[in-house]
């Protein structure tokens, strides 16, 4: 057992509020400063039913964005999980507790250290009056080190041409691991990924619906889902973006149209140390 693998033998969540929103206001920026040095499972974001269109998320480790996504988009996440689901409540998960291990649900859990600054910038839309803004967070001990960082975020697929479009896969390393990429599209037929000249995986779309069902999970409606991980055991599913030449992913869709893809990433930003002989 490494010395990583240690520090996740033990997993006691605890419940606590955040601290309170600041600034929050009708076609404004809003923030909660949160408290650094817990290692968070997943934070939640409780209004007074808030439309999801009405609501956006930003959350900045050290100034770097590594959530940005908004109340669709989290709704959505939740639904594609089979988790419960309230109007007004949002919830940024790290931790996957779907996942059949204890190390594979702790997998994406966010480390804090006391040397960080954690803000989550939350923008409103025209809401009406009577609305409310609370936060509170699942969180467990302190560690020593952090050596994943996850992040969420959205770009944009240009399929141009009905039938098979290429995307090549940006920035990719070998500290970079895909969770889920989730195609905001219903006229995606088939995926298939190759890893430089290799085909790695290839799946029909009313396929890859039944297998997502198969293993527990609620593929959406007006998406293509694709998820290494669906096996539930975190790390070892994860999709390795480091290719000596290329990562791509080719989508055969019905007809052209530019494809927005939510993305779960974990990104690398330490070496894992091993335990002492």
């Amino acid at each position: 057992m490494n010395l990583y693998q240690q520090l996740l033998s033990r997993h006691q969540p605890l419940c606590r509020d955040t601290r309170s929103a600041v600034g929050c206001a009708p076609n404004g920026t809003g923030t909660i400063e949160l408290q650094v040095g817990p290692t968070y499972q997943s934070i939640e974001i409780i209004t007074n039913n808030i439309p999801k269109t009405k609501v956006k998320f930003r959350l900045e480790l050290n100034g770097e964005p590594i959530v940005v996504v908004s109340g669709s988009d989290l709704v959505m996440r939740q639904n594609y999980k089979g988790n419960h689901v309230e109007d007004g409540r949002y919830i940024i998960d790290f931790a996957c507790p779907n996942y059949r291990t204890k190390n594979g649900i702790r997998s994406g859990e966010l480390v804090t250290l006391d040397t960080d600054i954690l803000t989550l910038y939350i923008e409103l839309a025209d809401v009406v009056d009577g609305w409310s803004i609370r936060g509170r967070a699942w969180i467990t001990a302190a560690q020593p080190a952090r050596y994943f960082v996850p992040k969420i975020f959205s770009l944009n697929y240009d399929a141009m041409a009905s039938g098979d479009n290429d995307y090549i896969w940006p920035n990719r390393s070998q500290t970079r691991f895909i969770r889920r990429l989730h195609f905001k599209a219903s006229n995606i037929e088939k995926l298939t990924m190759y890893r430089d000249d290799t085909k790695r995986h290839e799946v029909r779309a009313a396929d890859n619906n039944f297998d997502l069902t198969l293993h527990g999970l609620a593929p959406q409606s007006g998406y293509f889902h694709f998820d290494p991980g669906q096996l539930g055991f975190g790390l070892d599913g994860l999709l390795p973006t480091a290719a000596a030449k290329e990562l791509k992913f080719v989508l055969n869709k019905a007809a052209p149209g530019t494809v927005p893809v939510l993305v779960e990433m974990l990104e690398q930003v330490a070496q894992i140390p091993t335990a002492a002989a």
